[in-house]
């Protein structure tokens, strides 16, 4: 079972009308046009003149371009759109254009052939895969690691087996077969060749079935060796966010401290700096108390920067944009909790009110209910969660060169 088969006009109108409210992101004009000319390219039939035809559209698409940086210019010009296009697709997947995200990757899924570049149509198929996922049609999706398995296999590609079998993992432990998902994740670490996005992605799994079941130290011990795999800079940002929060709500906010302000001062995504940024409040406000006052009202003004940052002009001013409303509801509705624990409520009533908007507006039930029952002050872990296993992975992230001032002087850049 695929996903259905839409024209990117009619893609972005059911994306918008999937919200209760139908708003406009900056970027859904200059999306939807590189998800057409990436279509138009893709029913091109090979003959006189599709030469041409696809040199003028690549070009369209490359001087659309994804998020405004340029694509590598030394690349042919397909590779180029390509590149663009990939982009794009992640800019819409992150703003909750899935529909259109998954036109634009299909597109890009016949002009990357399986036969000719299996590698690069296996990582299409991935994107196309999540995407499908967080539309909530996990059939579509097992279709697709499916596909992205029997290509692996043909091609003897370990990459693309590794990217198979986390992504039906991940399916797994999203239906609930939490001993299934972890086979899963094992299989990607005991396979030689699996690429080291896989393995750092199968070790943040396993913290997560760890924690659930709740065996802190197994947890932590696999967010460390998350964190250490990782070879991309955003990849070991995740990872750190994901221990840190572990080992917050586990009762031990200066090692938390630490790992938040290490990201904060590596990485430049919003998505991963919103949640290193709330999480990196509520940690310095348990573990200094009242002496965090200073430090928190900076983190706020960073949170207020990237608020303006990510809102998307829209001239309803009350109405937040819909650029990473999770994220950023989260990192408000953190931010309340942070100044709650110092006592002071005015201010981290402000944060709490707008967690709440943002959740409302964005349909995220759980953050607006946890926002409608913050307490004064916020209940955490008074005794630290004994984790003797993992007291080397302690160890390692207070050693981490962090610190407040390094955490707070990323100025907002990107999403």
């Amino acid at each position: 079972m695929l996903l259905p088969i839409q024209a990117p006009a009619a893609a972005l109108r059911s994306d918008l009308e999937r919200r209760r409210t139908a708003q406009a992101h900056a970027r859904d004009g200059a999306w939807l046009q590189v998800a057409q000319l990436l279509t138009r390219a893709s029913e091109l039939a090979p003959g006189a003149g599709s030469c041409e035809q696809h040199e003028r559209l690549f070009r369209s698409v490359i001087s659309i371009g994804a998020d405004g940086t340029p694509p590598v210019q030394q690349a042919s010009l397909m590779d180029q759109a390509i590149d663009v296009g990939t982009r794009a697709a992640v800019g819409m997947e992150d703003a909750g254009r899935f529909a259109l995200a998954a036109t634009c990757l299909r597109a890009l899924l016949v002009l990357v052939p399986a036969g000719d570049i299996p590698r690069e149509h296996g990582e299409l198929l991935n994107q196309l895969a999540r995407v499908a996922r967080q539309m909530g049609d996990v059939k579509a999706a097992q279709t697709y690691y499916e596909e992205i398995e029997s290509i692996g296999e043909a091609s003897s590609d370990d990459e693309l087996l590794g990217l198979a079998w986390l992504g039906q993992g991940v399916l797994q432990t999203f239906r609930g077969n939490h001993p299934q998902g972890r086979a899963l994740y094992t299989r990607v670490l005991a396979h030689d060749g699996v690429g080291a996005q896989a393995i750092a992605m199968a070790h943040q799994m396993l913290l997560i079935s760890a924690a659930s079941a709740g065996d802190l130290s197994t947890a932590a011990q696999h967010g460390w060796s998350a964190f250490t795999a990782a070879k991309r800079q955003e990849d070991a940002s995740a990872a750190l966010v994901n221990l840190s929060q572990l080992l917050l709500d586990a009762g031990h906010p200066r090692p938390a401290t630490k790992g938040f302000a290490h990201v904060l001062g590596h990485a430049s995504l919003a998505r991963l700096s919103l949640p290193a940024l709330g999480g990196y409040a509520v940690a310095v406000a348990r573990d200094r108390g009242l002496a965090s006052g200073a430090t928190l009202r900076a983190a706020a003004r960073r949170l207020d920067e990237w608020e303006a940052l990510l809102d998307d002009g829209d001239a309803r001013a009350d109405v937040p944009g819909p650029r990473l409303s999770y994220q950023r509801a989260v990192a408000h509705l953190e931010m309340a909790v942070a100044f709650a624990t110092i006592n002071a409520a005015d201010v981290a009533e402000g944060y709490r009110v707008r967690a709440q908007q943002i959740a409302q507006v964005h349909d995220h039930h759980e953050i607006d209910w946890r926002a409608e029952t913050l307490q004064t002050r916020a209940e955490w872990p008074p005794v630290p969660a004994e984790m003797h296993q993992a007291r080397s992975v302690l160890f390692e992230l207070e050693q981490l060169e962090a610190d407040d001032a390094q955490a707070l002087a990323m100025a907002p850049s990107g999403s």
